[in-house]
């Protein structure tokens, strides 16, 4: 095996193309620094996957405190930038992507991983010519054990589930809403939660804040509810994996196929977030260590948290008519925010009353959000 040239450099890895003397075969080489064993999760999780939507490892080997990861080499570009480089595409062209990553998500959680790290450079198409995926970039990846665990911030912002930006217990889940991200951003050309900062595309994704307008217009009504199932902020509302796989959106019968069909969108909106992404990917400036919070802020949420437990509790019933009455006046603003607490109380009793009132709030949350992007979609069908 011999290295041949440089391929791609991020911020924790690089990698090479490599190639096999004797058989002249390609393969890619991920070189990651690793001391006495450690770093290794990668490699040993790989050593675990045989499924043909998952990227397929060769070999691996320490050499000079770096591992060698040695996997097939994928002659195709990833999906974002596959659909970045075309001057339109279909619905039904995500669709069948979006279906072959839900087959290998679905694979990763039967082996008890979760990847925690599903971005358009972690799904890459196999060769230029066909709709055909593989997923890679397992650096995140993890065994899970149990009813979850909480594990780090770390990835692309727009990509990091709810669940993980707020450090609460994450399990397979997080992965199937990162594929509703993924649809979101082919059918509509941009990152549902992106923002000027970090720190506010953090705060988007942990209140569900984003706007179903800006997808495209003629997106199907089945593609606007198969998001609106799996981007829940709550993980135990989103829907499985395998229902994912069963929902009408992803099926092939003939009239869903050609609605999906039908449905094309041009690429200037895709190729201006992919060159953003590649950007900032490269410059790793999008890889902050936690969730800043400025003082301000923290002064902020805790008047607002003594305020709220000051504040009588409303019921679901009450809660819910004001929630879709302050979405009806803002039609050009569809952005949904869900309230949490950030401040510690200091006694069980307020305990009891917060977390209470955060479960109304959640669930008026995410009525919320179905309302709005029903009424976003009906909007766009008047116009």
């Amino acid at each position: 095996m011999v290295l041949l040239f440089f391929y791609f450099s991020g911020k924790f890895s690089e990698i090479k193309i490599a190639e096999n003397i004797s058989t002249k075969r390609s393969y890619a080489a991920k070189i990651i620094p690793c001391v006495k064993d450690k770093n290794t999760t990668e490699f040993e999780i790989l050593k675990l996957m045989n499924h043909e939507k998952v990227i397929k490892l060769y070999d691996g080997f320490l050499f000079s405190e770096k591992l060698y990861i040695i996997t097939e080499y994928l002659c195709g570009v990833n999906v974002l930038q596959h659909f970045a480089f075309k001057s339109k595409y279909s619905e039904d062209m995500v669709a069948i992507v979006i279906r072959q990553i839900l087959e290998g998500v679905q694979y990763l959680h039967h082996m008890g991983v979760v990847h925690l790290n599903l971005q358009p450079s972690s799904v890459v198409m196999r060769s230029r010519r066909h709709l055909d995926v593989k997923i890679c970039g397992f650096s995140h990846a993890r065994k899970l054990s149990g009813n979850g665990e909480v594990v780090p911030c770390e990835g692309y912002p727009d990509f990091i589930a709810p669940e993980i930006v707020t450090r609460k217990t994450t399990s397979y889940s997080a992965d199937t809403w990162t594929v509703g991200v993924l649809s979101f951003l082919l059918l509509s050309g941009d990152s549902p939660f992106r923002a000027s900062s970090v720190e506010e595309t953090y705060f988007n994704i942990a209140y569900s804040r984003y706007d179903a307008h800006s997808l495209y217009d003629n997106i199907t009504r089945d593609a606007l509810r198969f998001m609106n199932r799996i981007m829940k902020r709550i993980p135990s509302n989103r829907v499985s994996v395998e229902d994912c796989l069963e929902d009408k959106w992803l099926l092939v019968a003939d009239t869903t196929v050609k609605a999906r069909q039908e449905a094309s969108f041009t690429t200037a909106k895709l190729r201006s977030f992919a060159d953003l992404y590649r950007e900032r990917g490269i410059l790793g400036i999008w890889m902050p260590e936690e969730l800043p919070e400025t003082e301000t802020e923290s002064d902020e949420n805790t008047d607002k948290k003594k305020k709220k437990t000051e504040e009588p509790k409303k019921t679901e019933t009450e809660q819910v008519p004001d929630a879709k009455e302050n979405i009806k006046t803002q039609k050009d603003d569809i952005k949904v925010i869900s309230q949490e607490d950030s401040s510690p109380v200091t006694s069980q009793k307020d305990d009891d009353i917060v977390e209470s009132q955060q479960n109304v709030i959640d669930k008026v949350a995410e009525t919320v959000v179905t309302d709005a992007m029903e009424d976003a979609f009906k909007s766009k069908e008047l116009n």
